[in-house]
């Protein structure tokens, strides 16, 4: 990313979604070549579909800190393709989470609340493709976002 990057919230709501299960992991597939390194917690998963459990206990084997409450993968590198999937489908089901590519030290998505709260840094061209997939009344720019009604926020 060798251009300026902007901070934008991703906002699911227009689409009709119930959470941002997809635009979060739509967010995560559009960085995952350029990823350098990941994380986020790990509520329990018990009451969630299989393959978020199974996501969670590939996370676990891996974790830095699986006795914490909640536990926590810590920072992880990537590598293991099995270990990159089994994040971008737990993503949406964790409490917060943040995934780094080479740069000034951002995070280029940010997570929390479950999937509730997406935040991204990107430049033209990967809001570009974003807005593809999302819609592009989806991306608002954060500076944008903080000035809207609260109400009209997620």
């Amino acid at each position: 990313m060798g251009e300026a990057v902007v901070a934008y919230v991703v906002d699911w709501r227009p689409c009709g979604s119930t959470d941002g299960t997809v635009a979060l992991r739509q967010c995560l597939r559009l960085v995952e070549g350029n990823v350098w390194q990941f994380e986020c917690d790990l509520p329990g998963a018990e009451s969630d579909p299989l393959e978020v459990q199974l996501a969670a206990w590939t996370l676990t084997t891996v974790a830095r800190w699986p006795d914490r409450m909640p536990p926590a993968t810590g920072t992880l590198k990537p590598g293991d393709p099995t270990v990159w999937e089994a994040f971008v489908t737990f993503a949406p089901f964790a409490l917060d989470g943040s995934v780094w590519t080479h740069g000034d030290g951002h995070p280029v998505v940010s997570f929390s609340d479950q999937g509730t709260s997406i935040v991204v840094r990107l430049d033209s061209d990967q809001a570009q493709r974003l807005s593809d997939l999302v819609a592009p009344a989806q991306l608002v720019p954060a500076n944008e976002w903080d000035r809207r009604p609260r109400q009209d926020r997620a």
